[in-house]
């Protein structure tokens, strides 16, 4: 009986072996692509590029040399916000195979506009933004996200008259959101507001 244990314990033993010096086997997967392979955006422009392919195990890298824009992944998204003029590339690689592909971005023009200052405010179900007017803009951007960043969501508001610029509507209670105003007109954009946060109780 002893015998046969230690029979199959060798037999296991070799077949383990076996396993540990076989070449480490790749997953499997579509080529990595973008839906862009460069950008031309103005200053404090945002875009968003979509990656397909992969395991869906994605990481981004902008060079930490310079600060032409900011890019950060929201699952299968990828958002660039342009924040100086200049020229860089944008790295997207996936963590399972290594596989990469590369955005290239090109940054132009100069603020001329005021950044908003944003204040929100809720009273029962209503939010109110209210938000300082940029002078010349043609129009405003929103964009809101929920605590977790999860999603990012842009709406044009387009030309909002007065003095302050305010808006407001009924959401369903248990909402949070973050939001952030930015102008833009026919010559480009302006900075982003600060970020305000709610929660309809």
């Amino acid at each position: 009986m002893k015998s046969l244990i230690q029979r199959l314990l060798i037999s296991m033993f070799a077949i383990l072996m076996v396993y540990a010096f076989l070449p480490a086997q790749r997953v499997m997967a579509d080529p990595l692509a973008l839906s862009a392979d460069s950008l031309s955006l103005r200053l404090y422009e945002t875009a968003f590029v979509t990656i397909s392919g992969g395991t869906k195990t994605y990481g981004v890298a902008a060079p930490l040399y310079n600060s032409v824009v900011s890019a950060s992944r929201i699952r299968d998204t990828i958002l660039v916000i342009a924040l100086a003029p200049g020229s860089t590339v944008i790295t997207v690689y996936d963590f399972d195979t290594d596989e990469r592909c590369y955005l290239s971005v090109n940054v132009t023009g100069s603020k001329i506009l005021d950044t908003p200052q944003l204040t929100a405010t809720t009273a029962g179900n209503t939010l109110t933004l209210s938000w300082t007017r940029s002078l010349g803009a043609d129009g405003y951007l929103l964009y809101f996200a929920p605590p977790d960043v999860s999603s990012l969501y842009k709406c044009d508001l387009g030309y909002i008259a007065g003095p302050t610029c305010t808006i407001s509507g009924d959401l369903p209670s248990g909402s949070t959101y973050f939001v952030l105003i930015q102008a833009y007109d026919a010559g480009g954009f302006s900075g982003f507001s600060n970020i305000g946060d709610f929660t309809i109780e």
